[in-house]
């Protein structure tokens, strides 16, 4: 009987830890559709900077603007998002081993970080890296300013006239988001800006347009070039926040799926101890029927 009650105990724990995977489960799914509303949300807004610094860029100003320069390499910061918490499967660390390998592909660089999500901060703090400045809990307000924040910083830290401060090239380390199921890491360059890339974006857009429609035409001030690097700043900014939203999304994904083995495995394992509870018990029921039996027969 001690063993049966044992059981049952352990059946109580078990279902306990299903309601709260489920609970989970279910808060990360509600987290999720949010998250994908932003993404989608900021298309609209993302196309129409980009068609601006395209036209500012290519129609012009051309290929002589700073941040368009590409520099022999000494020195780059790289911008790593993870997650600020755990029980997502293997998300933070996926992610945090393509940082590193990131890292070993270019073994001569300088590395300098920011690092978004305490898991990022915490799995790096002990590497060669140094790292410039780590955000915490910014995943449940998501906003615009974080993103502008840290690439003003990387435009300035790249522009910087003294050469053992400034950097040469930009990245950011990511899971993208495929999938509820599925997340990529992604590395991701996103200065010096490729000037080709953009002049060739921009004719097709031309091509693109009707030979009536007019092109736009822009009064600027005070200066181009300001207004440029401005722009490149926002676009920059609009490309990390996009990176943001998208491992948010797959680190709830993430969260999902193994919240979801969690409950399947706890269903099974309550199917396997009920099974386990009812043989105890007709073994015990058995024993008890044979000690009647038994001393039934001594008394006879």
């Amino acid at each position: 009987m001690a063993q049966s009650r044992e059981i049952k105990r352990r059946i109580r724990s078990v279902e306990s830890t299903k309601q709260i995977t489920r609970a989970m489960k279910m808060v990360a799914a509600a987290k999720l559709r949010k998250a994908q509303a932003a993404m989608y949300a900021m298309r609209p807004y993302a196309e129409r900077l980009n068609s601006s610094l395209r036209y500012l860029a290519v129609d012009l100003v051309g290929d002589e603007h700073p941040l368009f320069a590409v520099r022999e390499v000494k020195r780059a910061a790289t911008i790593i998002i993870a997650g600020d918490r755990g029980l997502c499967g293997g998300f933070n660390t996926n992610i945090l081993r393509a940082a590193k390998a990131h890292f070993a592909e270019h073994p001569g660089m300088e590395h300098v970080l920011f690092t978004i999500g305490k898991r990022a901060a915490t799995g790096l703090r002990k590497g060669p890296n140094k790292i410039l400045k780590s955000y915490y809990e910014v995943f449940e307000h998501l906003s615009y300013v974080l993103s502008g924040e840290i690439c003003d910083q990387l435009v300035d830290l790249y522009l910087h006239k003294d050469p053992d401060q400034r950097i040469d090239i930009a990245y950011v380390v990511y899971n993208q988001f495929v999938t509820v199921m599925t997340q990529k890491p992604t590395v991701r360059a996103i200065l010096p800006i490729d000037f080709k890339a953009l002049a060739r974006q921009r004719r097709e857009e031309i091509a693109a347009a009707s030979g009536d429609t007019p092109r736009d035409i822009y009064e600027i001030e005070p200066d181009v070039a300001l207004v440029l690097q401005r722009l490149i700043s926002r676009s920059i900014a609009t490309i990390v926040y996009h990176a943001t939203l998208e491992s948010y999304a797959a680190e709830l994904g993430a969260r999902m799926s193994a919240m979801d083995n969690a409950t399947n495995n706890a269903e099974e394992m309550i199917e396997r101890l009920t099974l386990e509870f009812n043989r105890a018990r007709q073994s015990g029921i058995t024993a008890e029927l044979l000690d009647i039996v038994g001393g039934a027969n001594a008394l006879a």
